[in-house]
């Protein structure tokens, strides 16, 4: 059997089926006092690298001085759980928006997270280096 053969098999929905992933937080699992989980969602193509690419500078050079803050709306975009858009958890932790609310949160680990995102999407451990190729293309 080809390869195009195996691809008919695979049923069309799946192809485009939202790819989700569980990942414990061991900075609200010792919050909270018990094991968290937190649950992220593959975004699409494009809304990743339109992300991802707020991490350049105008030279299309990595801007490590925007790492954070890029990677907190990367994860605001794809967190499912908690619901970092909630009004209510918003104004419990003081903050204007979804990624201030991620900064809050997960501290050190929204680079984790954020690099489980690109993964999801498509994209290895050296998410930003791929990120620049593909851009390039």
């Amino acid at each position: 059997m080809n390869l195009v053969e195996k691809l008919l098999k695979i049923e069309k929905g799946e192809y485009t089926a939202e790819q989700t992933m569980r990942l414990k937080s061991p900075r609200l699992s010792k919050l909270t006092g018990e094991d968290v989980q937190v649950v992220i969602k593959e975004l699409g193509q494009q809304q990743y690298l339109d992300l991802a690419a707020l991490n350049l500078d105008a030279d299309g050079n990595p801007d490590t001085g925007k790492a954070f803050d890029t990677n907190a709306k990367i994860v605001a975009t794809a967190l499912i759980e908690p619901d970092v858009k909630n009004p209510d958890l918003l104004k419990h932790l003081g903050v204007a928006t979804p990624a201030d609310a991620v900064k809050v949160l997960f501290r050190g680990e929204t680079r984790i997270l954020a690099d489980k995102v690109g993964e999801l999407c498509g994209y290895g451990e050296d998410v930003e280096k791929q990120v620049e190729v593909i851009k390039n293309l």
